[in-house]
């Protein structure tokens, strides 16, 4: 791009796939800015040479974390909680109903690629008190289910009628297993640790299949054992 001249002198019609290209550069900015991590993000770095030196976007707005920020800061100087108001404050005080909904989300263990971190539930139970009754981090919510599973009985007592909560976030490990095997990673992706409890200490599912890893490595080797 830079030999060609810049952004300006690509053509659709004589650089189809460097237009292409630019475009998919464009959607993994606005995924960084709108705080959308995966394994394709784009560094620090090459965010930098694709603004500063392609000029492929202008300066990405705010990331979540930074707006998340400003409207603590903004809360904290109007007195904390109790001093919003829908009428004044429209916009925070709609902002505040979103946080409660994602913490509440958390807590039953329903993630998404807007769901909180624990360093961001943490700021807004601990330093803003959003909730009155304050919860644990998601890690501490994900090890209670794990300890009430084996109270009960272990996973064939749990049943969907008597434990809904419960029901949902053992079928939200399965799905977050499946993706670990499956080789898709992400910020909700299990730890060694977690798999490890899940698999042999509840049972949750059979000893995850060979990820996308292994499976090459092990073609790999036998591509080599037969010559190459």
């Amino acid at each position: 791009i830079k030999a060609l001249g810049g952004i300006s002198a690509i053509s659709q019609k004589q650089h189809n796939k460097l237009c292409s290209w630019i475009n998919n550069q464009r959607r993994r900015l606005k995924d960084k800015c709108d705080g959308k991590l995966h394994r394709y993000s784009l560094t620090d770095e090459e965010e930098r040479i694709l603004v500063d030196e392609l000029g492929i976007m202008e300066k990405a707005p705010s990331t979540r974390q930074q707006i998340m920020q400003r409207n603590v800061d903004e809360i904290k100087a109007l007195g904390g909680i109790d001093a919003v108001s829908q009428k004044q404050n429209g916009k925070l005080y709609d902002w505040i109903k979103r946080q409660k909904s994602k913490i509440i989300h958390n807590r039953d263990g329903k993630m998404s690629g807007q769901s909180l971190t624990d360093e961001q539930e943490e700021i807004l139970i601990n330093e803003l008190g959003i909730l009155e009754k304050k919860v644990g981090t998601r890690r501490q919510i994900w090890q209670e289910n794990v300890d009430e599973i084996k109270a009960l009985g272990g996973i064939s007592a749990i049943s969907q009628k008597q434990h809904n909560k419960l029901c949902s976030w053992i079928n939200n490990q399965r799905r977050r297993l499946k993706d670990k095997c499956d080789g898709k990673l992400h910020r909700y992706s299990l730890t060694d640790e977690e798999e490890r409890i899940l698999v042999d200490e509840l049972g949750i599912m059979e000893k995850a299949p060979s990820t996308r890893q292994q499976i090459m490595q092990r073609n790999v080797d036998e591509i080599k054992a037969l010559g190459g």
